[in-house]
């Protein structure tokens, strides 16, 4: 099973841990759209708007073709963003919520990563990821510009933009996509997590 949430949550009494187990297990519809939340996001939305892995109203017929190779190329490239986000964020910020935050990023997408490559699928380049990648630079170069609670909002409203864009991205292109049935699984498993990282972002506004 993937595992890239339900470990270690953060303590009740902070924001990150807002969204509570009743409330991940009720709301992991996949079909949300981050909403803004002032200039720090509109940067972030920026830089995610270079890449177009979530047409919208695309429904089960994904825009592209992608092969298995390629579908874990985009998961790992998501995996690792979010790593590095993280890793990040644990050297910049102050505040111990976000650390937090940063900290169970770290812990839950690595194991998902290494949930992925035990597939054995290898991992090929395509445009999605190629694109994906090169958004991912901009974010950190962005986050990298920024210090304390300037920092801690863009962090933070970073992952709601990077989340609910892999969310999209899994449920439009790549479910659709895989031909694996252990990568079906992957992916299946794999979507509710992501959606769940996303309420957590979003109260730890």
């Amino acid at each position: 099973a993937v595992h890239c949430g339900g470990g270690s949550t953060p303590p009740s009494n902070t924001p990150v841990a807002a969204a509570s187990e009743s409330d991940m297990s009720g709301d992991t519809t996949s079909g949300q759209s981050a909403s803004s939340t002032g200039a720090s996001q509109s940067d972030m939305s920026n830089a995610a708007n270079t890449s177009d892995a979530a047409p919208e109203n695309s429904g089960a017929h994904s825009a592209m073709n992608l092969n298995d190779r390629q579908i874990f190329g985009v998961i790992d490239n998501v995996h690792e963003t979010e790593i590095e986000q993280a890793r990040l964020a644990q050297t910049k910020t102050k505040n111990a919520q976000v650390r937090q935050f940063a900290a169970m990023m770290i812990q839950q997408h690595s194991q998902a990563q290494q949930q992925g490559a035990a597939l054995n699928l290898g991992n090929e380049e395509s445009p999605l990821s190629q694109r994906l990648k090169t958004q991912s630079q901009a974010i950190l170069q962005t986050l990298s510009s920024k210090q304390g609670e300037e920092f801690d909002r863009a962090y933070i409203e970073a992952q709601i933009v990077g989340h609910q864009q892999a969310l999209d991205a899994i449920q439009n292109e790549l479910r659709p996509n895989a031909q694996n049935p252990q990568l079906q699984m992957y992916l299946q498993e794999l979507q509710p997590k992501v959606a769940e990282h996303l309420e957590h972002a979003r109260h730890a506004q």
